[in-house]
């Protein structure tokens, strides 16, 4: 939570402008908040799993103190989450507060008539603003505000939701080739490019991703590991019940976690994971599987255990840095210089600089060369396009 709050407050400064953030238009729009992780949508979905921690942690406490501290990190993170402008991650967010609502509802029913009856009254109040929202979508109220107009133009007809449908055709097409074992992680590129669908045309040229978690394991692998991140998903789920079922937790820490999973569902139908949306959904799934450990000889044998569990855990934690640093350094070094290398346009270089930039980084010899050579084309392509302002001896180079 103390990371999140550094995070969002990065976030705070590029959006009133006290700092720049590369490609963020933030500071002039007030949507589009990028922080530290490089994109909007990226930054929205980590915000949105921190709401649902910060509801287990708030009801996991007695302290006054640390409950208030929470209540002003979920405010302030909340204001954050909505300037990133992300619509995906705000259904997400939504789908997640009314999971809650609705299990809290369902475990009063059995706990708690009454309770059942005030939590009844806040979906039907959550339903009619949800209601009047959409009822209200094209007023003038709606649109003097960029960020709820945003918001409000969520339909089956805006671009966005269009391209969405034809890429999520072209996935069709390509389970249907290959249905059992699939293309391959990482390989939606291929079937994009065999069943390409011209009406694509006017987006971005290429998509190496679903931008559907769910039909991207359906495309990736095939009915066999779509059906393992079911049954993932699954003992998820049957984790949270038993937790409910046998009284092992609290009904609103229950109800917080499956808020936390049908948000990260939700938000995953319209984007796809990355390092960070991966990071918090094995954290939930971990979290919940030893919450409803409730075996006693297991936790006896775990207790017996506990020093070689250390060992093991503190190994794998040093394993994984050192491979890291061996493995994964010259690759990352080649991320940070594409970035370095788009940020010297803007900041007056010369094309002999950047060029030998360009062959320093070709010279690595990473999956990122590729990456590398397309944006050299860009810039060639965007000076071309703008020589009048380019000196002849750049041009000459």
């Amino acid at each position: 939570m103390a990371i999140s709050l550094i995070v969002a407050g990065y976030g705070f400064l590029e959006l009133w402008g006290v700092i720049s953030i590369p490609g963020s238009t933030a500071g002039e729009t007030g949507i589009g908040i990028f922080s530290r992780l490089g994109n909007q949508i990226y930054l929205a979905a980590y915000l949105l799993f921190h709401f649902f921690i910060l509801g287990f942690l708030f009801f996991t406490t007695r302290h006054i103190w640390w409950r208030v501290a929470y209540a002003f990190l979920g405010v302030f993170e909340f204001y954050i989450f909505l300037h990133t402008g992300t619509r995906g991650a705000l259904i997400g967010f939504v789908a997640g507060v009314a999971a809650t609502v609705l299990a809290l509802f369902l475990f009063s029913l059995r706990d708690n008539k009454k309770l059942a009856a005030y939590i009844g009254g806040v979906i039907v109040f959550g339903a009619v603003m949800l209601i009047g929202f959409y009822v209200l979508r094209d007023s003038a109220f709606v649109a003097r505000y960029p960020l709820l107009s945003r918001f409000a133009d969520i339909n089956i007809q805006s671009s966005t939701v269009r391209s969405r449908l034809m890429i999520w055709g072209i996935a069709k097409e390509a389970f249907k080739e290959r249905p059992l074992l699939g293309w391959g992680p990482e390989n939606f590129i291929i079937p994009y490019a065999k069943y390409y669908n011209p009406n694509l045309y006017g987006n971005e040229p290429w998509f190496d991703r679903v931008h559907n978690m769910h039909l991207e394991w359906l495309v990736a692998a095939g009915i066999a590991g779509f059906l393992a991140y079911l049954f993932v998903i699954g003992s998820s789920l049957y984790g949270l019940w038993w937790l409910w079922w046998k009284r092992l937790a609290h009904p609103i820490v229950v109800a917080a976690l499956a808020g936390f999973l049908v948000a990260y569902l939700a938000q995953n139908t319209f984007v796809f994971d990355n390092i960070i949306t991966y990071l918090f959904f094995v954290l939930l799934i971990a979290l919940v599987q030893s919450l409803s450990w409730e075996d006693k000889e297991d936790k006896s044998f775990l207790r017996n255990h506990r020093g070689n569990a250390m060992a093991a855990a503190s190994f794998c934690i040093i394993a994984g840095i050192a491979l890291a640093a061996t493995m994964h350094t010259k690759q990352m070094r080649v991320a940070g210089g594409i970035i370095d290398l788009l940020n010297s346009i803007s900041a007056g270089g010369t094309a002999l600089s950047f060029i030998q930039k360009v062959d320093a980084l070709v010279a690595k010899d990473t999956f990122g060369t590729s990456e590398v050579r397309e944006r050299f084309v860009d810039v060639l392509l965007g000076a071309a396009n703008q020589h009048e302002g380019v000196p002849k001896s750049d041009l000459l180079i």
